[in-house]
């Protein structure tokens, strides 16, 4: 009767409301019960072994009920359950997507397309997955590839970029990542970097990119990126400066800009970099940005003995990197060391032996030290790289007539060498 009366609650609340999975079951359930009473055999306890356990479906209804919110309980549980993961999953899936690098030969109007396709996955995923601050944090960051594309794009066409909108949605996700997670320090860390990016075009973003690697610090006190994030946006800062600097005032501007001033702050960001710099060494004294950071930083100041004792600590760390041999090697042939420039752009050569650059200055220095024979083998080789370049077919002439290499060539292409190959 009790199981009668249920089945009866049950189709009355068919009529009401609308059926789900949880109701279907109590359903299947209620009509189980039913037909396991109408056909049950009452076995003695005695005759059943001690080690099996008889389940007795002929209880008073509270029990049977109690039974059924259990289960039913259990059911919900595990539904949501699965729901959730399941959305968890789909989400890793759009992410997983989204994370396939781009090809270095594709074109720009095909990677800006490329690069939203990927926003619009981590969109989905982060629609998924509400929790997902990994998502919003790898949008922020395509947004900034987004607004330096934009940049490349103005600079060839010589218009004005509109990236506003794109730093704003950048700035959105990086904003929202610090919200649903504030005590991952990586979410401060990727807001300072879209501030840190923003300093060049928008004056006051280096006081938001310092305030943001702060919480960063204070979350992770012990990483090095955090203190060369703060010198990068301090150099940033200063470079913003240096072009300010060198902006032609029109003649009735109305107020004059303090180049003393802006030359006194430019010094101070300076310094406060190598601080922080220095900062990351003793944390990691094996930490090769800082070290590449402070060797450009003294280069820019004219400091070449410091310069190339950072270099120098790079190279040792990373000795089969070309670039860093031919970044050394320029040092010394800045302070006319041309015997140490020799050997560090012979190291780069070694490793990559179509290194055009290196080769350049190698027969540069062939020539001043009045090997004409060894530079013209450097010139030749780099004319086999590069047959379309006329200044090195001209250092050939030159070095075959006996004259010096740089001969009638302007001043400007002296020093620029050609591209890395």
């Amino acid at each position: 009767e009790e199981y009668f009366i249920a089945l009866a609650y049950l189709v009355l609340i068919w009529f009401f409301y609308p059926f789900n999975l949880t109701l279907y079951f109590t359903l299947f359930l209620v009509l189980g019960l039913m037909a396991q009473r109408k056909n049950s055999v009452s076995v003695p306890r005695s005759k059943v072994p001690h080690l099996s356990r008889v389940i007795d479906f002929n209880q008073p209804v509270q029990k049977a009920l109690i039974y059924s919110l259990l289960l039913m309980f259990v059911m919900v549980v595990v539904l949501f359950s699965v729901y959730f993961e399941g959305q968890r999953y789909a989400a890793s899936i759009y992410v997983s997507a989204a994370s396939q690098q781009i090809s270095p030969k594709a074109k720009q109007a095909d990677v800006d397309k490329m690069i939203s396709q990927r926003i619009n996955l981590l969109a989905r995923a982060y629609n998924l997955d509400r929790s997902d601050d990994f998502a919003l944090r790898s949008i922020s960051q395509l947004y900034l590839t987004k607004i330096n594309l934009a940049v490349q794009k103005a600079q060839k066409s010589k218009t004005q970029a509109n990236i506003g909108p794109l730093a704003q949605k950048a700035l959105l996700a990086a904003q929202t990542a610090t919200q649903i997670n504030p005590t991952e320090p990586l979410n401060w860390q990727n807001l300072a970097q879209v501030y840190q990016a923003l300093i060049p075009i928008s004056k006051g973003s280096l006081n938001f990119a310092l305030d943001n690697y702060q919480k960063a610090l204070k979350l992770d006190p012990y990483n090095p990126a955090l203190f060369v994030g703060e010198a990068r946006s301090q150099v940033s800062e200063a470079d913003r400066i240096t072009l300010l600097m060198r902006r032609k005032q029109p003649v009735q501007a109305k107020k004059k800009l303090d180049k003393a001033a802006l030359k006194k702050e430019h010094d101070q960001l300076f310094k406060k970099a190598i601080a922080n710099l220095n900062q990351a060494l003793k944390l990691k004294a094996d930490y090769s940005p800082a070290h590449l950071l402070l060797a450009q930083i003294y280069e820019v100041e004219g400091k070449l003995k410091e310069a190339i004792k950072s270099t120098s600590n790079l190279v040792a760390l990373n000795p089969k990197n070309a670039d860093l041999w031919f970044r050394l090697g320029i040092l010394y042939y800045k302070k006319n060391d041309l015997d140490k420039a020799k050997i560090a752009f012979s190291e780069a050569v070694k490793i990559n032996n179509k290194y055009s650059n290196a080769r350049y200055f190698l027969g540069l220095i062939y020539d001043k030290q009045g090997q004409k024979d060894k530079a013209l083998e450097q010139f030749n080789q780099i004319a086999k790289l590069n047959p379309k370049n006329k200044q090195v077919k001209q250092i050939i002439e030159n070095l075959k007539t006996g004259k010096p290499a740089l001969e009638g060539l302007q001043a400007g292409s002296r020093q620029r060498g050609l591209p890395a190959q």
